[in-house]
């Protein structure tokens, strides 16, 4: 008996992947909605600054491979001329604090300071900052614990 396969084009296979990504960022919405209608969903510290809170940071080299790697992705969002508010609050201070902490590592100060430094950095510089001022904090917390979980080994 013969196998049947289905067989898609590429440009299919593209728009699988939009879509699945559309549907991510969707579900990311609906989650920082749900947080700031509930406060007890929402989190209170970012996750470098919880008790327990994990301390082995990846090696410098790998280290500074994550920050460049989010900063792209964020770059491709940014670009994106489909991204409104909120989100493009949200990610112009994501890529701050990324920009932020590439300095710092070309400074040289030590990984374990450097995420929650330039996340407490760009969290004061939102009330009086017009790009960032309609940034939502909980979503800012989810992007800095996502990283925060992606510089650890």
């Amino acid at each position: 008996m013969k196998k049947m396969r289905l067989q898609f084009s590429k440009s299919s296979r593209f728009f699988a992947l939009v879509a699945f990504m559309t549907i991510s960022m969707l579900t990311l919405g609906a989650t920082v909605v749900s947080a700031q209608a509930d406060p007890n969903m929402a989190p209170d510290l970012p996750l470098a600054e919880v008790e327990g809170a994990p301390t082995n940071w990846k090696a410098l080299p790998d280290y500074t491979a994550v920050v460049a790697t989010e900063r792209a992705n964020t770059a491709i969002v940014l670009i994106n001329p489909n991204t409104k508010e909120p989100n493009t609050s949200l990610y112009n201070g994501y890529d701050r604090m990324l920009s932020y902490m590439q300095a710092d590592l070309a400074a040289g100060v030590p990984v374990e300071e450097i995420a929650i430094k330039n996340f407490n950095k760009v969290v004061q510089e939102t009330p009086g900052d017009p790009t960032l001022v309609n940034m939502q904090s909980a979503a800012f917390v989810a992007l800095y614990d996502a990283l925060v979980v992606m510089l650890h080994q």
